[in-house]
Parts: structure tokens; C-alpha cells; sequence
């Protein structure tokens, strides 16, 4: 069924608890080598992150994405590592 946002989700799956993840593919704006990421400003993936300590958190970006900095807070998750396809990991 679609949800709120007009995206189809599973009517009858189980959740899985967020302990459960070993690795998390983490969508952004930007990033930095220093492994910050820059999300919509919600800070939806940020609240989540922080319930995964044991999964590990990666970004993959085009290099255009790549950025010397980026405004981060105290509750902004870092990643463990970024892919650049068109160089290597971070």
C-alpha cells in the first residue's frame, strides 16, 4: 500500500529492530572526507543511526558530492566509510 509520501510499502512484513543491521546504506546531499554527510535536514537518518551502533554506516556519492566541509551539530551521525565509484573508498 502507499504510504503518506505515494511510495508502495509491505502490508504484511516483519519489522526488523535496528540492533539487527550490520550495514546501513546512508543517502545525503553532500560529504566530506572527514566522512560528514549533509541529509535534507530532517535529521531522520541521524535518530535512526543512533538506535545501529553495532551496523556499519556508508555513504555512496558521486564525486561532485565530495565537499571540503559541511555545517554539522552535535547529534549528526558519522560515517564508517564512503564510495566514490569513480575513486575509492574513503
Amino acid at each position: 500500500l502507499p504510504n503518506r509520501y505515494g511510495i508502495d510499502e509491505p502490508v504484511d512484513s516483519p519489522e526488523v529492530p535496528p540492533e539487527a543491521f550490520d550495514l546501513i546504506v546512508v543517502p545525503g546531499l553532500g560529504f566530506t572526507a572527514d566522512l560528514e554527510r549533509l541529509g535534507r535536514g530532517a535529521g531522520f537518518y541521524d535518530r535512526y543511526l543512533a538506535r545501529c551502533p553495532g551496523a556499519t554506516k556508508a555513504g555512496v556519492a558521486f564525486s561532485c558530492q565530495l565537499v571540503e566541509s559541511l555545517p554539522v551539530e552535535s547529534h549528526d551521525i558519522r560515517l564508517d566509510a564512503l564510495f566514490l565509484p569513480d575513486r575509492s573508498w574513503v
